[in-house]
């Protein structure tokens, strides 16, 4: 990943929730998964609704989990924000967000476009991804 001009290695580590799976472990199979990108999301589901006062029309995947210093956190992602739309492509879970991310590393852009929805407002959020891994 370039910052400022300068590259740097950033490295997170992902544990999974439940249901909950990061977009590198969909992309690369499931399970526990390290990948560059910090971010863990789940489906939306009853529970997830109820934690983080989100209505019942919501739609997306639900972002649970952030890791301090990574490109999501940098960006400013955090638990309860939605995801809606990924690769401006509508996301119905993380296997979307997922599929939105190898698309871009296969045509090895160095970003994902994510629409982020907090508190019913939505902004895109160009995320950082490092285009060698995964």
């Amino acid at each position: 990943m370039l910052r400022d001009g300068e590259s740097r290695t950033l490295n997170a580590t992902l544990t999974e929730l439940e249901e909950t799976q990061s977009a590198e472990a969909q992309s690369q199979g499931g399970g526990e998964q390290s990948g560059p990108l910090g971010l863990m999301l789940a489906p939306l589901s009853r529970e997830l609704r109820k934690r983080f006062d989100l209505g019942s029309d919501a739609g997306g995947a639900v972002v649970v989990q952030v890791e301090p210093n990574s490109p999501a956190a940098t960006r400013g992602l955090r638990p309860g924000d939605l995801i809606i739309q990924a690769g401006r492509q509508s996301v119905d879970g993380p296997g979307d967000v997922a599929a939105a991310v190898k698309r871009a590393r296969d045509a090895n852009q160095d970003h994902v476009l994510l629409l982020r929805n907090r508190d019913g407002n939505s902004i895109f959020v160009p995320l950082p991804i490092d285009s060698k891994t995964g």
